[in-house]
């Protein structure tokens, strides 16, 4: 379903591994998919999004996630508020002004050998086909692609989800990008991606500021 988005929407749909969407790189030991301990829902506020494009920038004033109970991955809805870009407000289609929601699926992944920290894995559509997001605030604009966020623990119920990017214009970028898969490999993955109007594609950056994930039962990430 083509989903038309008022201003830069990013929705983060999370969904298994395309080998389109990522580059494999061996290493040695074979390992499992962390998991979480109870199956619980949850749901994540932020503070402050700014989408980065190489010419502009999209903000929301905040963020809110709903995620559904699931051990390896599972659905989310979010929504983006109060965003806007080029001096105007950013609005999903039939959304009311300044709201920008998404639904998809959320991937829990280890973070390379290091098998004591975590991340969600969060996916646009896989290509700037008809599944690609629509953004058509400042000018026309496809967003597709994919992004990762480090999970932090703060307590059995509550977690913090970075979202992070480094580097200034030219050279800014995700803070993370890459993962380790069930096989012991690494995983880099291929990024955010936009492309305004017929021009080229171009990376598109992501940031979270104080994204805070409650889940409703307790729970704890560990080995399959």
């Amino acid at each position: 379903m083509i989903k038309h988005i008022g201003c830069t929407g990013l929705m983060t749909l999370v969904v298994l591994a395309l080998a389109s969407g990522s580059t494999f790189l061996a290493s040695a030991a074979s390992t499992r998919l962390p998991e979480f301990s109870i199956q619980t829902g949850g749901t994540a506020t932020s503070g402050e999004v700014i989408f980065s494009f190489a010419e502009t920038k999209l903000a929301c004033r905040n963020s809110a996630t709903t995620l559904a109970a699931g051990a390896k991955l599972g659905t989310f809805a979010i929504a983006f508020r109060e965003c806007k870009g080029g001096g105007r407000a950013c609005t999903g289609l039939g959304q009311s002004e300044g709201t920008i929601e998404a639904n998809g699926t959320w991937h829990l992944v280890s973070l390379l050998s290091d098998r004591t920290h975590y991340g969600l894995w969060f996916l646009l559509a896989a290509s700037d086909d008809t599944e690609a997001i629509h953004d058509e605030c400042l000018g026309l604009r496809l967003l597709w692609g994919n992004f990762l966020a480090l999970i932090v623990t703060i307590s059995s119920k509550t977690y913090k989800l970075n979202i992070e990017t480094e580097g200034e214009r030219a050279t800014l970028k995700q803070t993370m990008t890459e993962f380790g898969n069930n096989s012991g490999e690494t995983v880099k993955i291929s990024g955010l991606k936009e492309k305004l109007g017929t021009g080229a594609e171009a990376v598109m950056n992501l940031t979270l500021d104080e994204d805070l994930l409650a889940m409703e039962k307790a729970t704890s990430i560990k080995e399959s």
